[in-house]
């Protein structure tokens, strides 16, 4: 989900790039099948998967719905505000200066409410991608809740800023990763939080004690 979210951002912000090329989704494949290893093996180490008699009460199909609905509409107001308040006071420069970011502002106005669709959509599948996730934490539902959140952040965020890239300068990849934080962070954080229905994890079941006669 996270390489499909960045290809689909890819091709609307930066539309010069040659996104039709296999090599491209398969480097994003390849990091976030690392990410996902290694978001698994901390899962592991610090006990946050569910056991048997531990899984967390959570929502039917009405929440996956609900927080679809949710983060669409979460992350539509996030961007927007986050990237007219970045844009304004810290990223004005290079989207006016380097080419291939000026031709995407372009790109995205010529789009109108298409955009609005598209960014509607993003959320909606990022906040469904954690859904799994929250279901088989088996930690309270303010700590599913950063962690979700915190996970969506690392995938939309801080993990493609790290891959080299030759048209976006370090420094705005530096504060793309804080921006995204702002736009994604809420959304998974609101995941979490709509789909638990209890605010701690179910407990797990206790040994019947043997009846005795006399």
């Amino acid at each position: 989900m996270a390489v499909f979210v960045t290809w689909l951002e890819g091709r609307v912000y930066l539309p010069l790039a040659d996104w039709n090329q296999s090599t491209v989704l398969l480097e994003h494949i390849l990091l976030y099948s690392v990410f996902a290893l290694v978001i698994a093996g901390l899962a592991e180490l610090f006990g946050l998967v569910a056991e048997t008699g531990k899984i967390p009460a959570s929502r039917d199909a009405d929440g996956i719905v609900l927080v679809m609905l949710a983060g669409g509409v979460l992350y539509l107001i996030c961007h927007w505000a986050f990237t007219a308040l970045f844009y304004r006071y810290f990223t004005h420069n290079y989207y006016s200066t380097i080419l291939e970011l000026k031709v995407g502002v372009e790109a995205t106005q010529r789009l109108g409410w298409r955009l609005a669709v598209i960014e509607f959509g993003r959320g909606a599948l990022m906040a469904l991608a954690v859904v799994p996730a929250v279901a088989l934490m088996r930690v309270d539902r303010v700590k599913a809740a950063i962690i979700a959140g915190s996970v969506l952040w690392i995938a939309g965020g801080l993990g493609p800023q790290i891959v080299p890239n030759t048209i976006i300068p370090q420094h705005l990849r530096w504060i793309q990763t804080w921006q995204t934080l702002l736009q994604n962070f809420p959304v998974g954080f609101v995941t979490a939080w709509i789909m638990r229905k209890t605010a701690e994890p179910a407990a797990e079941p206790q040994p019947q004690a043997a009846s005795t006669t006399a």
